[in-house]
């Protein structure tokens, strides 16, 4: 009775542990690494038709280029945060990718929308 009592607590635990997984492993973040086109900005018009180049590393984006200073992470769901210098001014932004467009929300105000070529 004790093996079959031991063995039934065994197949009920396991599915707590074995599901899922850990949040924070780097595995589980969609890959969100390419060039995309800027397609709108409020801030920065002069910016639309350039390109930004995403580099991710796991769930971390460690630089989005043409602008080194500006690094973030990549959620499980996809949504990403990005932080960084906007000449002087320290921003940080929200995005979201649906498809290939990725919708920004940057704080001071500003919106940006990227599209993945």
């Amino acid at each position: 009775m004790k093996r079959a009592c031991f063995l039934f607590v065994v197949v009920l635990a396991l599915p707590a542990t074995g599901c899922g997984g850990d949040e924070g492993n780097a595995g589980e973040c969609p890959d969100v690494s390419g060039v995309y086109q800027i397609t709108a900005h409020s801030c920065q018009p002069q910016t639309v038709g350039s390109t930004v180049t995403i580099e991710q590393t796991g769930c971390d984006i460690p630089s989005l280029e043409p602008w080194p200073s500006w690094s973030g992470t990549v959620a499980e769901d996809g949504s990403m945060t990005w932080s960084g210098d906007a000449g002087g001014t320290l921003m940080t932004c929200a995005a979201t990718m649906s498809g290939t467009t990725v919708t920004v929300t940057c704080t001071p105000s500003c919106d940006i929308t990227l599209e993945k070529q």
